[in-house]
């Protein structure tokens, strides 16, 4: 009798959690009806998480739930709040700030409160159900000594992984698709873990960058543009730029009859979360946070203020897609939401996605693969596995099933410039690039962390369809380009001139593994004096990136850059 009256109890306590934890969870989903572009969608982990943190709280004190409550209520609401103003997430940055300019965020919010009023309202309501549901079910809760101990150890676990040395900013940068309180919890977590110790110890950088300027000043230049954003793709392994290995037979084909132009390019990062939102927000400088959060010189913003219909199509999960202006975005569809469609037919389901697309109207439209994502077999069908990798050494058989997905591509990117010969009738560019490129065995390393040269060598293939002469020749009037230098052509086709006063003529960047350049990164000198590429593992420095006074030098039109 005593047994099953104790687990009737512990049944009941549960079922109590539950019941806290989606409460706290619902604001989200009334806050997305109302906000456009928040994306939070129902997240098992976050909701087992929550349960677990609220069955330890119901079995304390009313003082020790209400202050859980008031924790997680007051997280929520910031993160609520940020996207109501900014159309963003937070990030563990962006938390510095209540602190570099709080008067100046508290100013703000008296302001706009009444605009505010949705999250705010959302969020007290919240706090209101919690505390009826707490002081009408005491018969029903378990009680347990000293629950404020595994409270704290559960909240403490998050900075310490923050503290801990080789921790990456963009392990808690914020997921379109996760809870608000979930993404305030991993930023407030980097916030005191990382950058509050290293504020009391005097290691502070600061950022002295200063904000770009978006001009408009023309119509666009095209109808409909599409942007192929590749994954871990090396022009080294392509055959249109050399390799041994006729890897890319239908894209040589279209260079040989001058249908595309082609040449090799340089990855903003050397990884997907560093080198996606710099090339969005066409960003130059390693660190410059403010930017990324501003979205001065987002392309899908850019395109929406000229009517265009925008469209983020991704064969990748949406925790990839932080910053790259999902408010901005009116369709938004990643592996997450087309699952089967990617596991049947790997990355040709991108195109499944643009033949659903009215090619009539203006269209912005970012197709991302996940070909070329190790492990590479796993990628590309079986009728592309032309290399056999079967009882092969590591090596050979890293380099055989990396070469056939590029073979997938290469026919994938083929069929899209296919359908749009045969369905876009208006001005049509598509423009295929990659995130960053993929070491095989190269200075005897795999994969794309390792910043070098060799992981930033990406390709650039342009098409064009019923475009101007002159529109044309000056989108393919590039040497070598940077990411950066990419993203202000695809702007000037859009109708905008993108003015960066932080911006030295021929030095560019390469961000290592940690978007604020803490892990390193790489500057691209294409001076025509002294051409030279530097790899730097110092931490970013805020000065050294965006100089007050800097002495302006010209680039020579025919400068390359070093190591080519």
């Amino acid at each position: 009798m005593f047994l099953a009256t104790t687990g009737l109890r512990m049944l009941r306590h549960l079922l109590l959690a539950a019941a806290c934890a989606l409460i706290v969870l619902t604001p989200d989903h009334i806050f997305q009806i109302y906000q456009s572009g928040y994306q939070a969608r129902f997240s098992g982990s976050s909701f087992i998480v929550l349960m677990t943190v609220f069955s330890l709280g119901l079995s304390g004190s009313m003082l020790l739930f209400f202050i859980l409550s008031l924790v997680l209520a007051l997280l929520q609401l910031a993160e609520l709040m940020h996207f109501s103003y900014f159309g963003s997430l937070i990030s563990p940055q962006a938390v510095t700030l209540l602190f570099s300019e709080s008067d100046e965020i508290m100013e703000t919010l008296g302001k706009l409160l009444g605009h505010l009023a949705l999250p705010i309202s959302l969020i007290v309501a919240e706090l209101i159900l919690l505390t009826l549901l707490f002081r009408s079910t005491q018969r029903w809760r378990l009680r347990l000594p000293l629950v404020w101990l595994p409270l704290v150890v559960l909240f403490s676990i998050l900075p310490v992984r923050a503290h801990s040395p080789g921790a990456i900013a963009q392990t808690f940068y914020p997921n379109p698709r996760e809870y608000a309180v979930t993404n305030s919890l991993y930023a407030v977590s980097y916030f005191l873990g990382r950058d509050l110790p290293h504020r009391l110890s005097g290691e502070t950088t600061g950022n002295s960058c200063q904000a770009y300027q978006s001009n408009r000043i023309t119509e666009p230049q095209a109808d409909n543009i599409v942007i192929i954003m590749g994954e871990s793709l090396s022009a080294s392994h392509m055959s249109l730029f050399g390799y041994s290995r006729d890897t890319t037979p239908n894209l040589q084909r279209l260079a040989t009859s001058s249908e595309i132009f082609a040449t090799v390019a340089y990855s903003a990062g050397v990884t997907t979360k560093v080198s996606l939102p710099m090339f969005y927000n066409i960003q130059r400088e390693p660190g410059n946070f403010e930017h990324l959060i501003r979205m001065d010189s987002n392309l899908f913003k850019l395109a929406k203020q000229q009517g265009f219909t925008t469209h983020y199509i991704s064969a990748q999960t949406a925790n990839l897609a932080t910053y790259v202006g999902e408010r901005f975005i009116d369709n938004f569809k990643t592996r997450d939401d087309l699952e089967d469609d990617f596991a049947i037919h790997k990355d040709r389901a991108l195109l499944d996605q643009l033949q659903q697309i009215d090619l009539s109207k203006r269209n912005f439209i970012i197709l991302h693969q996940r070909n070329s994502h190790s492990p590479y077999d796993s990628q590309y069908p079986p009728a592309f596995a032309r290399y056999p990798t079967a009882n092969l050494d590591f090596a050979n058989y890293m380099t055989n099933s990396y070469d056939n997905s590029i073979l997938f591509t290469d026919s994938l990117v083929n069929e899209i410039i296919q359908h749009l010969k045969a369905h876009s009738t208006g001005r049509t560019l598509l423009l295929f690039t990659a995130d960053h490129a993929e070491l095989l065995g190269e200075t005897g390393k795999f994969g794309h962390i390792h910043l070098q040269v060799e992981t930033t060598r990406v390709p650039l293939v342009i098409y064009g369809q019923h475009l101007q002469a002159e529109t044309l020749r000056r989108i393919t009037d590039l040497s070598q380009p940077t990411h950066y230098e990419i993203g202000k052509k695809i702007a000037l086709l859009l109708g905008y001139s993108i003015t960066n006063p932080n911006e030295l003529p021929g030095r560019y960047y390469v961000t290592g593994q940690d978007i604020g350049g803490n892990s390193g990164y790489m500057t691209l000198d294409k001076r025509p004096l002294s051409p030279r590429i530097s790899t730097s593992t110092a931490a970013y420095n805020a000065e050294a990136i965006c100089p007050r006074s800097v002495t302006r030098v010209d680039i020579h039109p025919a400068s390359r850059a070093a190591g080519s």
